[in-house]
């Protein structure tokens, strides 16, 4: 198990080792090889699965209510959460075997050859 610090200074960045973080999104680091990791991040998954389906369920009934007369408060759009992954580790080994030049992975590792996976959770944009 890993113990990771992390200190939140205001609501702006995150700080984890020693290491400015860019996104406030970041949750965690998963092992691939870790059968826990992997437990987590399908448990990391569901619940924002739940969650959005409880606030779609309450945006539907708060639509309903205001609608029929039984509250003065008009509906409001609750946030809906979306969860990505990132692949880390080694890029140049498996971007030749791919037939993707040197430079093939260094934007975005696939999750299939990735030594570490990233957990990011982002509200997703309504429209």
């Amino acid at each position: 198990m890993y113990v990771v610090q992390l200190i939140v200074i205001l609501r702006t960045h995150v700080i984890q080792w020693g290491i400015n973080m860019r996104t406030d999104a970041y949750v965690m680091t998963a092992h691939t090889k870790s059968a826990g990791d992997m437990l987590e991040i399908e448990t990391i998954r569901k619940s924002v699965k739940s969650i959005n389906k409880l606030n779609k369920r309450k945006e539907k009934i708060m639509k309903n209510r205001f609608e029929y007369g039984y509250s003065k408060n008009p509906p409001q759009q609750l946030p809906r959460y979306r969860v990505t992954l990132h692949g880390r580790g080694p890029r140049t080994k498996y971007s030749i075997l791919d037939d993707k030049g040197f430079r093939g992975y260094d934007r975005e590792l696939p999750l299939k050859y990735a030594e570490r996976i990233d957990v990011y959770i982002h509200e997703r944009s309504q429209w």
